[in-house]
Parts: structure tokens; sequence; C-alpha cells
């Protein structure tokens, strides 16, 4: 049986070096030293891009591409939707009502008024907090 000797510092090959991505960034305004930037992430719902903004050092932005590390340090700008949404449930048919009461009925509706879309949404989560509301009341 042939006994494996540990190879000697001299002998250890180093290791390569990590490259890191650069992620193009979008400055969207400078504050001092601190830069908003906006940039894609390429892991939304269903394949689609996913836009995220957050503050960074403003010499970072500068650079033309900032590492992923450096993005998710970075101080989130605005409102979290996952979270402000998780409590909120939403039937199909509440939403399949709502949609049509506002003219939507194809998908030709939906792309034609995405602001309309928005405020329908927004009512949606509305009439769900009341529900939930008079709910808990009960």
């Amino acid at each position: 049986m042939t006994e494996k000797t540990p190879k000697s510092a001299e002998e250890k090959k180093p290791e390569p070096a990590r490259v890191v991505a650069r992620i193009p960034v979008q400055i969207v305004e400078e504050r001092g030293e601190s830069a908003l930037v906006q940039w894609i992430e390429k892991d939304g719902i269903g394949g689609e891009a996913n836009v995220r903004r957050g503050y960074i050092p403003l010499a970072l932005a500068k650079e033309g591409g900032v590492s992923e590390d450096a993005l998710a340090a970075s101080a989130p700008y605005g409102v979290d939707w996952t979270r402000a949404f998780k409590d909120i449930s939403l039937s199909s048919e509440l939403i399949d009502q709502t949609l049509r009461l506002h003219g939507v009925f194809t998908l030709e509706d939906l792309s034609r008024g995405t602001l309309l879309v928005g405020r329908i949404l927004y009512g949606l989560c509305d009439v769900a907090d009341t529900i939930r509301a008079v709910k808990a009341k009960e």
C-alpha cells in the first residue's frame, strides 16, 4: 500500500484569481460622494429583467461597471414591493372582475392601459386591505 505524502508549500499550485463580473449601471442621480444607480438583474419572474436601484459610492459608479458584491451591499432605493404586498391575498376572481370592470378584456387592452392597470392594482390592494380589516374585526 502506498501512502500519499502531503505536498510541500512550494509544490502547491496557486489558486486561480477570482473573476469578478462587472455589471453595467446607469447613474440616476449624484449626491455628494454617493450615486443612485440603476441596473438590471436577469433573475426576474418568467425570465424577465428585474430593474433594481441602490446607492453606492460615486467613485464606483463612475468606473462603468460595478461588482455584484458592491451592488448587493448598496443602500436600497424605493419600496420593497414584495414585502409591501406580502400579506395581501387577491383571488383570481377579484382580479378578473376588477379588470373587466375597467374595460380590460384582452392582452391588447392590458398593454395599452399600463397606467390604468397600475391604478387598478393599487385599488385592488386597498380593497384587499379593507376586506382583511373587516374580517379581523368579525
